[in-house]
């Protein structure tokens, strides 16, 4: 196992990359994608992020891949990079090669996501992460890559359905994992949404009759789980 010392370079790289994650999300958030009868407006709104979401996810996942991956981590850097290049920009290559448990970390990631959209419901090919990357990934003959990057230049592009917030999602779930291998202290994730509303979920219960605490406690499946309707369910009673 590398020491200590090893692993300080992969945290300033796992830093930096949590930091790019955090930015570009802040920008989704501040810039939402206003809803469109034309699909080239909504491409044209979507483009500049999706472009960069597309790099950090692919980034995040080579990172991960790193970290994972003892043979490549002892690799010097040039040999790093014909790697890479044999990946090229491949997401669902990038993502097969993940380790079980980082894939059941992500999963876990999205479905809770998953749960709050609709129109993420509505689409098979975003029944789950392993589809969703699979999807923006392109077919054999339009790459992913190829379609956002270039799909303003291209009057006939048509670049298959995504949505800028679910890539955030999974480049943060990427990250979440890089955090769990690569922190001083065991790290219990609190990015999930799920772990994100236990708290305020329970000082609101504290509060409330206790019949309501009974919810509580018959919904603890949810509370770790993967269907946040149910905590909006509870929210509104």
């Amino acid at each position: 196992m590398p020491n200590e010392d090893d692993r300080l370079p992969e945290r300033d790289l796992m830093l930096k990359m949590d930091k790019a994650c955090t930015t570009t999300r802040d920008l989704v958030a501040r810039n939402p994608i206003e809803p469109d009868r034309w699909n080239g407006y909504l491409t044209a709104q979507a483009w500049p992020f999706v472009a960069a979401l597309y790099s950090g996810v692919e980034q995040a996942l080579k990172m991960l891949l790193r970290v994972t991956d003892p043979e490549l981590s002892a690799k010097p850097e040039p040999s790093v990079e014909k790697v890479w290049k044999q990946y090229g920009h491949d997401l669902t290559r990038l993502y097969a090669a993940l380790a079980p448990e980082d894939v059941d970390h992500i999963e876990l990631h999205y479905r809770e996501h998953r749960s709050l959209f609709e129109y993420l419901q509505w689409h098979d090919e975003c029944a789950t992460a392993k589809k969703f990357i699979a999807h923006i990934n392109g077919a054999e003959r339009a790459k992913g890559y190829e379609w956002w990057r270039y799909a303003l230049l291209k009057p006939d592009s048509r670049p298959p359905f995504t949505d800028p917030w679910t890539m955030c999602e999974i480049w943060q779930a990427v990250c979440c994992c890089l955090w769990i291998r690569l922190s001083d202290e065991d790290y219990h994730c609190e990015r999930r949404l799920s772990r994100r509303l236990l708290s305020p979920l329970e000082h609101v219960a504290q509060q409330a009759p206790s019949a309501l605490m009974s919810d509580l406690h018959s919904c603890e499946d949810h509370i770790y789980g993967d269907d946040l309707a149910a905590w909006v369910d509870l929210l509104v009673k």
